[in-house]
């Protein structure tokens, strides 16, 4: 049995749990954050503040689980992965990190696409965002000693160590297109001895370190306990969703969203993005940037008079409202590209109504928003069947998104399949952190997940609605093509 720590970062919004492998989730504390955009394409944030709010909810956590602080065998750290954060030699960030959402190297990412012939990769891979620092921030960029990624920093704070794991070394492993040009990246731009500005690997199941004194007082908990290395929230929710099964799919609804399948041996599913465990094991990952972001920035606007702002009873009462508008929103379409979006479709991409008229009312407005982001992991899925054959029976929606039973009933009435939303769904990143810690401090072979007392739900696709979704759903399919050129004028400063 062991007794772990989990601090599941994610884009805005933190969750600890104190979870055991007998008794599941003993206690737990939430802490929100603040996305920065000081212009339109950049996204920041400054790891030290989160680090802050990580002390805090640690604390919480801790004292409202019951178990002792001298019980916690391990402390496991999940965080969003291709953040680049520069910090000095004497531990200071230099400037905000640049997390993952940032699409400023739209002109590096060109540069980099034109020196190797290929199709443009867009200002938010990581490469061009480290060219950009390095051509626009050549100060920082000189002092700087370390370049980490969200995981690294935490981990760092807590133990003193800097080390990264697969999942997150981006450096030596970039994204596709670019996997596998890691070494020729780093020859053809002259980074030289910066190389060593980034974290070495280490095995996601391995204890990195222990909790210095300073990131003990920190969290609340012994100095000496053990950390494991752990790995970013891809995996993290896949291993607490699936497990790494070969083919086992999910759908996660948070601030992004996405459907990811695992994958063994490299197989190579044409996916837009693509997470590493170790040499064999990894996850085809078809994303949404903007998700439930969409949906709770649609609501916040259009449903301002409900009381109490936030809470279960608020969105309750959007969601029976919702549920009166028929399937297709009465000939409302609506995009959820409120970021852009990666290929097949553009970072310039934005959000959009369309054919909005007097007879439609906000509940129409919410209720397209959410059949919009239905519809794009509904291309993802039907691109899985024709490319490569893979039919998935069912899908497994997880993440707070996954509570709202009008928005995952609506799932599976577009994509015409069962949806199973799995016990503890929203506990996805933390069960696949408990996990990392089971394997790693008591050597499980197997994993071993920890029980939940919420019981596991089926949703059926209704057949009534399969034809206007049908209609819809090819009808949402033209509008980036119908609309690319407008959106490229709009955002002209933005790339593709």
């Amino acid at each position: 049995m062991t007794t772990a720590v989990s601090l599941d970062f994610g884009t805005s919004s933190l969750k600890v749990a104190v979870t055991d492998t007998d008794r599941g989730v003993l206690g737990e504390a939430d802490r929100e954050y603040a996305i920065r955009q000081p212009f339109p394409t950049w996204a920041e944030q400054d790891p030290a503040e989160l680090w802050d709010l990580a002390g805090e909810a640690c604390r919480e956590a801790v004292a409202g689980s019951a178990v002792s602080p001298d019980e916690v065998d391990a402390v496991v750290i999940v965080a969003p992965w291709k953040a680049v954060i520069p910090v000095s030699a004497d531990g200071d960030v230099l400037c905000d990190g640049i997390i993952w959402l940032d699409g400023r190297a739209s002109e590096e990412a060109a540069a980099v696409s034109e020196r190797y012939g290929l199709e443009s990769i867009g200002g938010q891979s990581y490469w061009p965002r480290l060219l950009w620092l390095r051509a626009h921030r050549a100060d920082v960029w000189r002092r700087a000693a370390w370049l980490m990624g969200l995981p690294t920093y935490f981990k760092w704070r807590a133990t003193g160590q800097v080390v990264t794991d697969p999942s997150d070394d981006f450096f030596r492993n970039p994204e596709r297109p670019l996997t596998g040009l890691g070494e020729q990246l780093a020859r053809d731009f002259e980074f030289g001895s910066d190389a060593a500005k980034f974290a070495p690997v280490r095995p996601c199941m391995e204890v990195i370190g222990e909790l210095t004194k300073a990131g003990a007082s920190h969290l609340g908990l012994p100095p000496g306990t053990r950390v494991v290395n752990g790995f970013g929230d891809l995996p993290a929710v896949t291993l607490g969703t699936t497990g790494f099964s070969e083919n086992a799919a999910h759908i996660y609804f948070g601030t992004s969203s996405w459907l990811t399948v695992v994958t063994h041996g490299g197989r190579n599913l044409d996916a837009p993005l693509s997470f590493t465990f170790d040499d064999s094991l990894g996850g085809a990952v078809f994303p949404l940037q903007t998700g439930m972001r969409a949906y709770n920035w649609i609501t916040d606007q259009v449903f301002k008079d409900l009381a109490a702002p936030g809470t279960p009873a608020y969105y309750a009462e959007i969601n029976r409202q919702v549920a009166e508008i028929p399937a297709g929103s009465d000939n409302l379409l609506a995009t959820h590209w409120l970021v852009g979006e990666l290929p097949p479709l553009a970072k310039s991409a934005k959000g959009a109504f369309i054919n909005l008229t007097a007879n439609h009312d906000r509940r129409h407005m919410v209720r397209a928003v959410m059949e919009s982001i239905c519809y794009t992991h509904r291309r993802y899925v039907e691109q899985l069947s024709a490319q490569h054959g893979l039919e998935l029976a069912e899908v497994v929606a997880v993440g707070g998104g996954a509570l709202n039973d009008v928005l995952v009933q609506m799932l599976a009435d577009v994509i015409q399949r069962d949806v199973l939303v799995p016990n503890g769904a929203r506990h996805a990143g933390t069960r696949g952190a408990h996990i990392c810690a089971e394997s790693t401090i008591a050597g499980a072979a197997e994993p071993v997940p920890f029980p939940d007392p919420v019981e596991a739900r089926r949703f059926r696709p209704d057949p009534s609605k399969a034809r206007e979704y049908d209609r819809m759903y090819h009808l949402y399919l033209k509008i980036f093509p119908a609309l690319r050129s407008l959106f490229a004028e709009l955002n002209h400063t933005e790339g593709p």
